[in-house]
């Protein structure tokens, strides 16, 4: 099936592009290598190009003319008013029903599976065998910021990162492209990986890198913000998911930082399944974003106009006597995840090592695991949140466990 695509912008075409590539419910698909937004240039592709079906946006300027063109000389056309629909539309009119992957795996593995309650089919060839249901990892987009400055959503979304790689899951984290660099010089890139490529700085600019490669960096990939190139803020929707689309992975984790209320961000995070708001154990801080009368703009209160649900991550920070009962009292849903404090100087020490906390030792380690446990068993399935097996506590860390 040939497909032209008339959409509203150079970043659009390429999300939808990469999208309707990506599925695998259209085969023999082609897609035109040009985005045509105007009527004479579609009357071109009407002429010569001979496509099956034509993709027309509400937000094209002289949509109607293009419309009105396409019915006259007999073509097919979809009519869509938000670019994310467009793989949908057409996979609902036009997709082949998927047929259920199986997975190979070695017969000494499936000695070890679970007892089942029904046996699993098992095909033997030669020395392998077909299961025909194993676990699977459903896909992720996962939203972190801040609801203020320096509450904590990079040490957050990082560790996390780790501790899902540490399960072997397919994991991406993305930092916000128009957000300050940070994790381009603190993992020190610039010597790792010389000829790292800045994506949201690319598409944003209407640049579109061929044959992408992210950093990849303790089993993660890393979309990084380079310090070297000026921030560009004419982000879009269009813009944040096309970033997601170059670096497909089974779990994209987005480092938004405090800048939830973005209006670009907050249409990506109607689409997120997942979002987390970290907030400080800071009674002044959490009374100045929840009740202070002359903030304008609470991210809070635009996610519960725009019906989007949300999380909150505590992050108790070292401030000794802090009476927890007003914490929670302040904030405007109970805590759902909570991280105990990690010392001012372990942090920067992992600074000057280049490495996440995560990977500082086996107490670290074993830190990170605990505090993460509730989160990560629910965005994965039990049985693979439980996969990675904890460290073993020392006497040490068993004497003197963390606390407030």
């Amino acid at each position: 099936m040939k497909l032209v695509l008339c959409l509203r912008s150079n970043a659009a075409y390429e999300n939808a592009a990469k999208s309707l590539s990506l599925s695998k419910r259209l085969n023999d698909l082609t897609i035109a290598k040009e985005n045509i937004t105007t009527v004479e240039l579609l009357k071109d592709f009407i002429e010569f190009y001979e496509a099956d079906l034509y993709i027309l946006d509400a937000a094209v300027p002289n949509v109607s003319e293009m419309k009105t063109l396409l019915e006259k000389s007999n073509k097919k056309y979809v009519y869509v008013e938000a670019i994310k629909e467009i793989t949908p539309t057409i996979e609902e009119k036009f997709g082949e029903e998927q047929i259920e992957e199986k997975e190979i795996l070695p017969q000494a593995v499936i000695a070890e599976l679970p007892n089942h309650k029904h046996k699993p089919r098992i095909i033997e060839i030669e020395k392998e065998v077909v299961v025909s249901k194993y676990r699977t990892v459903p896909k992720k987009v996962i939203l972190i910021g801040s609801l203020y400055s320096n509450a904590g959503s990079t040490i957050v979304a990082t560790n996390l990162a780790r501790a899902l790689a540490e399960r072997e899951v397919d994991v991406t984290y993305i930092e916000n492209p128009i957000a300050e660099p940070n994790m381009y010089d603190f993992l020190q890139v610039h010597t790792a990986y010389p000829e790292y490529v800045d994506l949201g700085n690319e598409i944003i600019n209407d640049r579109f890198p061929k044959n992408y490669e992210p950093y990849f960096h303790k089993g993660i990939n890393w979309v990084l913000n380079d310090p070297r190139n000026k921030r560009n803020e004419s982000i879009t929707f269009e813009h944040l998911t096309l970033m997601k689309q170059f670096v497909e992975a089974t779990v994209v984790i987005y480092d938004i930082s405090n800048y939830m209320d973005h209006p670009e961000i907050i249409k990506l995070a109607r689409i997120a399944n997942e979002i987390i708001l970290v907030a400080e154990a800071n009674p002044i801080k959490n009374e100045y974003h929840f009740t202070n009368p002359d903030r304008t703009k609470n991210v809070v209160t635009l996610l519960e106009k725009n019906e989007i649900d949300y999380k909150i991550f505590l992050t108790k920070t070292g401030i000794k006597g802090i009476d927890m009962k007003v914490i929670n009292e302040l904030l405007p849903v109970p805590a759902t995840y909570e991280m105990t404090y990690i010392p001012y100087e372990e942090l920067i020490e992992n600074l000057f090592k280049s490495q996440i906390y995560y990977d500082a030792d086996t107490e670290a380690q074993l830190f990170i695991e605990e505090e993460l446990t509730p989160l990560i068993e629910n965005l994965l399935p039990i049985e693979i949140a439980k996969l990675k097996k904890k460290p073993q506590k020392t006497l040490i860390s068993r004497l003197f466990k963390r606390s407030i």
